[in-house]
């Protein structure tokens, strides 16, 4: 009888470890078959689009879709609102500023003019220091002043065109519009529009079995190819009015 080596039943032991053990007793070659099986059917799972990975924001459903276009809805809203006040502004003061000048350039050296900045200098309570005198030209400009701008009127205060925290509480009530955070209101964004943007047939294909985005790394289930296909008419547009530069 063959007595195995130590150092053979050592290795033994550990190969018991490391493979789990089956229901029958099974070694060598069929403990490698079933190993290749494992591996082949896990490269599958990870091909197969009906088994989209979830991620911390869940799976897109047709709730989620309408919840997200009413969210988009009310940021385009609030920018439009921006950028129509803006606009506005803009046209008011480029239509008030070639009159007002042209007003307050027909009055200066006028007669109004030298009435009004000469008041104070003539008389016995004249001003007679250089203090003094400076004092009642202050007061003569700021008359003026008053007066032409009841004559002339006045040209608006540019408009600030800086958007920035406009656009970032419009984008952030957008998300709680929508009843979602910030985060999950962008990743939505990023994969509606991958799937949007992919050709009405492999939309259909994608809405029978699910599909798998390769250049975006983004995969669809076939329930989520049919809670966004139906709404991409309209998502699409509403994510342009809200901003979003990936928008063809």
């Amino acid at each position: 009888m063959r007595i195995a080596s130590g150092a053979a039943l050592v290795v033994a032991a550990l190969l018991t470890l490391a493979v789990p053990r089956p229901a029958e007793s099974q070694i060598g070659g069929f403990i490698k078959k079933k190993a290749g099986e494992v591996a082949k059917s896990e490269a599958e799972k990870k091909g197969d689009a009906s088994t989209s990975k979830a991620d911390s924001c869940g799976p897109i459903t047709s709730q989620k879709v309408q919840d997200f276009l009413r969210g988009l809805q009310a940021e385009g809203a609030a920018r439009n609102e921006f950028d129509s006040r803006v606009a506005t502004a803009d046209a008011a003061r480029a239509e008030a500023e070639p009159r007002v000048n042209a007003c307050r350039d027909a009055e200066n050296g006028g007669a109004t003019f030298q009435k009004i900045m000469t008041e104070g200098f003539t008389g016995a309570n004249a001003p007679s220091t250089g203090p003094a005198v400076q004092a009642q030209m202050d007061k003569n400009k700021a008359k003026y002043e008053e007066y032409l701008d009841k004559k002339c009127g006045r040209v608006p205060p540019p408009a600030s065109h800086d958007p920035g925290d406009t656009y970032r509480k419009a984008h952030a009530n957008g998300a709680k519009e929508a009843g979602m955070s910030e985060f999950c209101y962008d990743v939505l964004a990023d994969r509606v529009i991958a799937f949007c943007k992919l050709s009405n047939k492999e939309q259909a294909k994608a809405v029978e079995k699910g599909i798998r985005i390769e250049h975006v790394g983004e995969v669809f289930t076939a329930d989520e190819a049919k809670a966004i296909q139906p709404r991409c008419g309209e998502v699409m547009p509403a994510l342009k009015k809200a901003g979003n530069t990936l928008v063809p």
